[in-house]
């Protein structure tokens, strides 16, 4: 059987749109596999970064434990591990005040009792301060 030019011509288009069908639907199928995988990603991206926000808002042990994530989470980034570490420098600083403004209230209140005159008025109050400033280290050595 033979073909004319034109037959094969002709014959040369349906190929070619057969196969460029088949390449389109390819081509689509891809994209729509790859925009479904971004979606994901996305949507994984925002739970990730409400996360952060969620642990910033931690100031307290308590709370903190509560909201903890662990690393394989659906949840866990290692910027939300960077505002867990650094929420709990805040409530470990804020432990170290608490004892420094307590020291600082006991020598004030050793300062009003005795008018600071005497040595062992003094000596206590340098134990006070001593004391607090032993439980501020350890506390920083935890």
């Amino acid at each position: 059987m033979s073909m004319t030019i034109g037959q094969i011509k002709e014959r040369k288009d349906d190929i070619c749109r057969t196969l460029s069908i088949a390449m389109a639907k390819e081509i689509n199928s891809t994209l729509l596999a790859e925009v479904e995988k971004l979606g994901n990603e996305s949507e994984q991206l925002r739970v990730q970064l409400a996360g952060c926000g969620v642990a910033a808002m931690c100031n307290t042990r308590e709370s903190m434990e509560q909201q903890l994530c662990k690393k394989g989470d659906y949840g866990y980034s290692a910027s939300y591990q960077d505002v867990i570490n650094c929420v709990g420098r805040e409530i470990d600083l804020r432990d170290k005040l608490a004892v420094a403004t307590d020291a600082l209230r006991k020598i004030t209140d050793i300062e009003n009792r005795y008018d600071c005159g005497d040595w062992e008025e003094i000596e206590e109050a340098r134990s006070v301060a001593t004391a607090a400033l032993k439980q501020i280290q350890e506390a920083g050595n935890e």
